[in-house]
């Protein structure tokens, strides 16, 4: 009596713990599309949609149903069909190629009794469809890891030193190549002020002078705008060398006048002598 009650014990202990999953199955991640893109955990696995496929296998067995009845009926219980496992997710990135696309596909369509009259001459040409129209990309991602971080922008370029640039000594103005440099005050000595100032550069920049020597000192007076496009490449004409007074038409007409005078003073002393 108590070795039966050990037994009818154990046996309901048996059938519990097998009727009872170790753990609950993951779920699928599914493909829409035979050339898609499925991204989840590693090692979930991956499933095919059967209608992303329909279009090529219709495709393939019209030519095999020249009635449309196969068809037809192909297409009510395609409908009705599970996903089709084709892989995992993996670490990382990887590719479920056409070619193990097709294989599932093919698997089950030996699976349905209305296409075994044709099955043979379909698979061939299933198979060959489908490993060039599929490729699957899976991405598989740690939950919990963060997501890839976007590259740095590069760094905008620095201005060319061209345009709007500061020059040394000088101060940019807006929209134009000028810069704005001090022009030195009259001198406390009097004397005249030496040196052109310089674009960009203010005057006596670089060669100090003592107070009171007379030189002037750069910011004594109010500034101006100097162009810098006239620093380079332009010139003023020099004003023409003055000819010489005596030119040789005038010194010919005075050695003309001195030969007739000479005969006319030659004439009266002859005349005068007689």
């Amino acid at each position: 009596m108590r070795t039966g009650s050990f037994l009818a014990a154990g046996t309901l202990t048996l059938t519990l713990l097998a009727g009872t999953p170790a753990f609950a199955d993951e779920p699928t991640a599914t493909a829409a599309g035979c050339s898609a893109t499925v991204t989840g955990v590693p090692g979930q696995p991956v499933a095919l949609t059967p209608a992303s496929v329909t279009e090529p296998l219709t495709s393939a067995l019209s030519g095999l149903d020249p009635l449309g009845v196969l068809t037809s009926a192909f297409r009510t219980v395609w409908a009705t069909t599970a996903p089709i496992p084709v892989g995992t997710v993996p670490v990382g990135q990887a590719e479920i190629p056409g070619a193990r696309i097709a294989d599932a596909v093919v698997a089950r369509l030996g699976e349905l009794p209305v296409l075994a009259p044709v099955l043979t001459p379909l698979v061939s040409t299933v198979r060959g469809s489908l490993a060039a129209l599929c490729g699957i990309v899976v991405r598989g991602q740690v939950p919990g890891a963060p997501p890839a971080t976007a590259p740095a922008p590069p760094a905008d370029p620095a201005p060319p030193a061209g345009t709007g640039g500061l020059a040394a000594g000088g101060t940019p103005v807006e929209g134009r190549q000028w810069t704005i440099a001090a022009v030195p005050g009259p001198a406390s000595s009097g004397g005249a002020v030496f040196g052109t100032p310089i674009p960009g550069q203010l005057p006596g920049d670089g060669f100090p002078a003592s107070a009171g020597s007379g030189v002037p000192q750069a910011g004594s007076g109010a500034p101006v705008v100097l162009d810098a496009r006239r620093a380079a490449g332009s010139a003023d004409p020099l004003a023409a060398p003055q000819r010489d007074a005596l030119s040789w038409p005038v010194m010919a007409a005075i050695l003309l006048l001195a030969a007739v005078a000479a005969q006319l003073v030659r004439r009266w002393g002859l005349r005068a002598g007689r």
